[in-house]
């Protein structure tokens, strides 16, 4: 049940480049509601400065059907709010309500001030207005997140929904556009449906050669909306390697212009042998330096080697790999410096770590930073459902049954852990129950179903017209990306500190970068509360805004005493995400 006020305005603290969220409800009393709409006015703030009207977007919320809930248990709900739907005039029947998402953007480069405007909400010629207030506090934060990420984007289960999908860097260009105003990197990791986009060429001395120029459209698609890594395999298990020892591959023969399987140039050969794979490992290495994103690209070849048997496989073709294609950054989640399997270690075979996040103890992430300072490997991590332990306490993700806060929380890990990439699992999963042949009975005409796996692997949802409807799940993610800026952009501004003459002030900095224990505790323990991370946010602008009015020249910073900047208390939306 709302608690909140029905008259005060709507309030968001924000940097430039952050987003702020809150939702309205629709609730009619006498009549039904049609063409309901929502607009915006635009925002004055200080010294005649406007924010645009333009800096909103809203979108009606809709709900997923949550499959094999026991009816017996009246604290679980059968639908759950998530997908973040168009924003198009919408009806509200007597009796039942209807619930607006709406996003705010901040532009970069607003000054420090209360900008003021009105979202109104209209339906048969008469309209509800309610205030907004919006603190910028004056600074920026990078538009493109400061942690990669790759929440795996793959389209060839979309498939099996639009029956059939024609994925084109065209279609790409629009899911990028949606996909990167969360933060999120939008690149596609998905073998099926890009393998087959690049040409490949066997000229006339017998080397084979690669046309990437689609390829390249969907990576710049990505890196123009803010993607910051790359899943250069394309798959986690087998992508360009399965490709290119994929018998019935077709090979185009320069001199003649005639297409021949790849069998019959490589038959006989092992894979390790195999003069294509080979040669595109050497070209596909290169292109990405030349792309200047080979530091970012990673090559998983085998997801989580749990058993010894995978796990030698593992050993075996990451060493051919560092013979052959020393420069390939490779990666394999589930695998951290102290394993040992089979008597093998995969030390020298990794340039990325990446343990889920409920395996890491305090062994294990300092053996990676050590291997970090030492090797220059990256710290990433993941996760692909939850953990619980002896209490009942849940190890944070993306279900749709938890609190939206449980997948924001996966960033402030993030920071504690000091990590340089994460993965929740995964972006774009269909359940087998949203496969249906009629388009007619297709969702959004029909409940989206949760399989019974409650949101693991969906993120965001195949919509009309191949449309990419994004979900609050992924809303709250970009939160947590936000909030992990805050403490990177107090850590570089303070490094322009004067060690001995801001001594004072480099103490408070340094303690306000860790993450308090009441904040979180443990992998199971931290805090539900999201006024509590609106408090540890305002306490770092604060000092973010100290740190700057010593660091940078005065042209937005108003010069509001520090004292009385950083003890300002947080502002929330009255109904918070």
């Amino acid at each position: 049940m709302y608690r909140g006020s029905l008259t005060d305005p709507v309030r968001l603290a924000l940097a430039g480049n952050e987003y702020g969220s809150f939702q309205l409800v629709v609730a009619p009393f006498w009549k039904d509601l049609q063409d309901v709409s929502v607009s915006f006015s635009q925002l004055k703030g200080p010294r005649g400065t406007v924010v645009s009207a333009d800096s909103y977007r809203w979108s009606r919320v809709d709900y997923v059907r949550l499959k094999g809930i026991d009816p017996r248990d009246f604290s679980a709900r059968a639908y759950e709010p998530d997908p973040l739907m168009p924003a198009d005039p919408f009806a509200v029947p007597t009796g039942e309500v209807r619930a607006v998402w709406v996003d705010f953007l901040l532009p970069p480069g607003t000054p420090e001030g209360i900008y003021r405007g009105t979202v109104s909400v209209a339906s048969g010629g008469q309209t509800v207005t309610r205030k907004v207030e919006v603190r910028a506090y004056g600074f920026d934060i990078p538009k493109k997140s400061s942690l990669e990420t790759d929440f795996w984007f793959s389209l060839y289960q979309w498939n099996w929904f639009y029956k059939p999908l024609n994925y084109t860097p065209e279609l790409h260009a629009r899911h990028a556009e949606v996909i990167g105003r969360y933060r999120v990197s939008s690149i596609p990791n998905d073998w099926i449906t890009l393998c087959p986009q690049v040409p490949i060429y066997v000229e006339p001395e017998g080397k084979f050669t690669f046309d990437w120029t689609t390829l390249d459209k969907y990576i710049q698609n990505g890196l123009k909306n803010g993607s910051t890594a790359f899943w250069s395999a394309l798959s986690c298990n087998s992508g360009w390697t399965a490709w290119m020892n994929n018998p019935n591959v077709q090979v185009t023969e320069r001199a003649t212009g005639k297409k021949v399987p790849l069998k019959k140039l490589i038959e006989g050969k092992s894979q390790y042998e195999n003069p294509a794979y080979r040669d595109f490992l050497t070209a596909y290495v290169q292109h990405l330096k030349d792309l200047g994103i080979n530091d970012i690209s990673y090559y998983e070849l085998f997801d989580e080697p749990n058993d010894n048997s995978r796990w030698l496989q593992m050993i075996e073709h990451h060493t051919f790999f560092k013979q052959f294609a020393p420069d390939l950054q490779l990666l394999c989640y589930g695998i951290d410096p102290l394993q040992l399997k089979a008597g093998k270690s995969a030390i020298g075979l990794i340039d990325a770590w990446a343990p889920h996040l409920t395996y890491i103890d305090g062994a294990v992430d300092k053996a990676i930073k050590e291997r970090r300072e030492k090797y220059g490997e990256k710290y990433w991590s993941y996760t692909c459902g939850e953990h619980r332990d002896k209490d009942g306490n849940y190890s944070p993700y993306c279900r749709y049954d938890r609190p939206y806060i449980s997948t924001r929380m996966h960033f402030w890990f993030a920071w504690h852990y000091q990590m340089d990439g994460f993965l929740i699992f995964a972006m774009s999963g269909l359940p087998d129950e949203n496969k249906k042949d009629n388009p007619a009975e297709r969702w959004p005409n029909s409940d989206w179903s949760d399989g019974g796996y409650r949101g693991c692997g969906t993120l965001v949802y195949p919509g009309p017209d191949y449309q990419l409807i994004p979900g609050m799940r992924l809303a709250n993610a970009r939160e947590g990306l936000e909030d992990y800026e805050y403490f990177a952009v107090l850590k570089k501004s303070a490094e322009l500190l004067d060690p001995a003459q801001d001594a004072a002030l480099l103490a408070e900095v340094n303690k306000a970068l860790e993450v308090d224990k009441d904040i979180l505790s443990s992998m199971h323990v931290w805090t539900k509360d999201r006024s509590r991370l609106e408090q540890k946010r305002a306490e770092l602008a604060g000092l973010i805004r100290e740190v700057m009015s010593i660091t940078v020249p005065q042209k937005r910073l108003t010069g509001i005493p520090a004292s009385s900047r950083r003890r300002e208390p947080p502002l929330c939306a009255p109904a918070s995400p």
